[in-house]
């Protein structure tokens, strides 16, 4: 994601790749959720961190939830 993008607009492209993987019959269930918080640009750093901290697993849905209300 560059810097300045809508976080909604990113989770918009980033939510047609995986339905794009998805078609190919790619698996990426548990790596979903990092795979977002990676993509991510630094200004987010803070973000991600709160987001993992203290977390054992990591649901994709809780890493949109959480993003969604940062927009």
């Amino acid at each position: 994601m560059k810097e300045g993008v809508p976080i909604l607009q990113h989770l918009n492209t980033f939510n047609k790749i995986l339905s794009d993987l998805l078609a190919l019959e790619v698996k990426l269930e548990e790596d979903k959720a990092l795979l977002l918080l990676s993509s991510l640009p630094s200004s987010y750093n803070h973000l991600v961190t709160t987001i993992i901290y203290g977390k054992e697993t990591l649901e994709l849905k809780d890493v949109r939830q959480s993003s969604k209300t940062t927009s």
